[in-house]
Formats: structure tokens, sequence, C-alpha cells
């Protein structure tokens, strides 16, 4: 009664408010059968898709009034007041997509599309034409994987799935956050999370992975082996370069997923197309890499000034050769660092202590 509820605000058939409190009324009078967070989680289900189908509508948030079937004798009757009628309401005409700018190279393009995008665009099409149902569907099917649900929404939708949810939902033993919104005269609270944790590390990565690998091949069961190379591409990432620059990788994972987003001709298994990403994110003349350091110098310089100026021991550029500079794991310029990038033995530029030729 409550997805037919839904449908009926879906046709027009009856207003927003109209049908939460019809769900309202169906899930208080099946409490006596269910218990009270059973009751609770059927109620948020479906005024989620209520909500869903409403945000589809735009800024009128319901569907238009569905047209009801006439008689002949009742058109007969008022043609003509309907003939008369100068300000009556047009019926918005359809849009035609094989007349957009990009329809004939679009046409073009998908004939040679690999399978598994042709897959992907089919199984996202499904998916958005009515979101809040498809995830309604996938929660109650009883074997879908634990993920937030903001982050299932964004993975029916083909958007990014964001790894610090992931992380705090993980380490969480409290249910999402609610948020109200009102429809008329009535509250709604749907759930979400506001990310507390931060992927920071590989574990973290590793923990954040696992869940968006599950959940991914589960709403796309043919991108299994696309998402295993994408896995042990970023694994060799984290294991070839020092953990003091895993922030970097972990940037580079998250620019390349939103670039897959965007991009829907690609897999995440190109590797390849994926490498001027890594130049910017985890290369030491990366603009993304630059600019970070040059964040993190200005801050330190900040903090130096404030602390006690220049000649206090505090300032922020030191005297003293750079440590991790002689190690080979600075992972800052030799213009931004706070120490100077010398040879700790000789105080020469151009080469290390262990090359140090005195």
């Amino acid at each position: 009664q409550c997805q037919e509820a839904v449908d009926n605000f879906r046709k027009g058939a009856a207003s927003r408010a109209e049908t939460v409190q019809r769900i309202s009324n169906l899930v208080s009078d099946a409490g006596q059968v269910l218990d009270k967070d059973a009751a609770s989680r059927a109620l948020e289900s479906y005024i989620d898709m209520v909500l869903e189908i409403s945000r589809s509508f735009g800024i009128q948030g319901h569907p238009p009034a569905r047209v009801r079937e006439r008689s002949p004798s009742r058109v007969r009757d008022r043609s003509q007041t309907d003939e008369s009628s100068t300000d009556s309401p047009r019926k918005k005409p359809r849009a035609n997509p094989n007349k957009y700018g990009w329809a004939a190279e679009a046409k073009a393009v998908k004939s040679s599309m690999r399978p598994e995008v042709q897959l992907t665009a089919e199984l996202l099409r499904e998916y958005r034409i009515d979101v809040a149902a498809a995830k309604a569907n996938l929660l109650d099917s009883t074997i879908a994987p634990g993920m937030p649900e903001s982050e299932w929404s964004n993975l029916l939708l083909g958007k990014p799935v964001d790894f610090d949810v992931l992380l705090t939902g993980r380490y969480s033993s409290k249910p999402d956050d609610k948020h109200v919104e009102s429809v008329g005269d009535v509250e709604l609270s749907y759930g979400s999370l506001d990310p507390i944790k931060k992927v920071s590390n590989f574990g973290q990565w590793i923990v954040a992975f696992e869940i968006f690998e599950a959940a991914l091949v589960f709403a796309f069961p043919h991108r299994v082996k696309e998402v295993a190379a994408y896995r042990r591409h970023i694994y060799g990432q984290f294991e070839t370069h020092d953990p003091i620059f895993a922030a970097r990788v972990i940037e580079y994972d998250r620019a390349v997923r939103k670039s897959v987003s965007e991009n829907r001709a690609l897999l995440l298994s190109d590797i390849f197309e994926f490498s001027p990403l890594k130049d910017q994110y985890i290369g030491p003349t990366g603009a993304n890499v630059v600019a970070s350091s040059t964040a993190e110098a200005s801050s330190s310089a900040g903090t130096g000034a404030r602390s006690g100026g220049a000649g206090r021991g505090k300032s922020a550029r030191k005297t003293e050769p750079c440590i991790r500079y002689n190690n080979g794991r600075c992972p800052n310029l030799a213009s931004t660092c706070r120490f100077r990038h010398v040879c700790s033995a000789c105080f020469a530029k151009g080469h290390v202590e262990s090359d140090c030729p005195k």
C-alpha cells in the first residue's frame, strides 16, 4: 500500500503532502505488527522515495496533475468554453534528443563503444529513472553490502563515492545523522552522514576501497575485472612510493574516480589514460604537488613569525640541512622546505651525505 501511494504521487494522482500523510498512517497502523525500528526504517525508505521524486520535478516539487479521461458528452459540452478560452495552459512540448547538437556524434560513437561501457551506461539510465525506488529495492534485498545511503545514491547516479564518508561510517556506531526537510506542515527526517574521519594513509584507503568495491560490483556486476585491475594499480602506487607520500596517492585516486564519473567512455582499468593525473597529483613537479608544498611552507612561515619572529630559533627558514632530503624522503621542493637541501656532512649543494666526496 505504501508503494501504491508512492506510485500515485509519481503519476500526479496525489499531492506530496497527501502522499506523506498516507504513508505515515499506513506505517503507524503497521506498528502493531512491526517493531519500532523496522517501522522507522520503512517510513524513512518510502519518504526518501517521495523526496527523490520531488527533487526530480525541480521547483514545482510534484508531478503535473494527472489529466482524467473525459466522456465524449462532457467534451462536447465544454467544447465552446475551451475554444473561447484564451489563457488555457498549453501542453509543454517534449524534447527531441535526435535534434541535440551532439546527437549525430554520440550516435556514431555509440556503435564503437566497448561492451562494458555500453552496459554501464544502460544500467545508469535504468537507475536514474527512479533512483529512490532503485535504492529502496536494493536496501530491501537483504543481500546488498553495507554502505551509507548517501553514497548508494551517488553510486547509482554515476557520481564519485566519498571515501571519507565510507571510512566514517565503518568506524561509527551511531546511526546516520538526521536531516529535516519540511513538506507543507509535515517535517520529514532522512539519514545522511557527515565525514568525520579522513582517509590519510594506505590502511584507511583499503578499508574504504573494499566497501566501495563490494557496492560497485553489486550494482554493476560486469565491472568486477575492471575494479580489480584498478585496485592492483593503486596498490602499486602505495608500494612504490614512500608512506610520507600517501596523501598524494589518495588524491590521485580521488581524481581518477572523478574523471571516470565525468567521462562515461572511460573505465577504471584504463590506466594509461590517467598518466596526466598521475603527474599532476604524484609527480614532484605536478601542479597540485607544488601548490600543496607552497601552501604548507607559507603556513609554516606564518606560524613561525607569529610565535617569535626571525632570529629566535622558530623562524620559518632553518639553517640546518634537511635530514629527510639527505635520506631521499623529503616531499618538499628546495624553495619551499623549511630546512636547507644541502649535504649534511659538508653543507654543499648538489649531493646528499651518502654521496659526499669528503
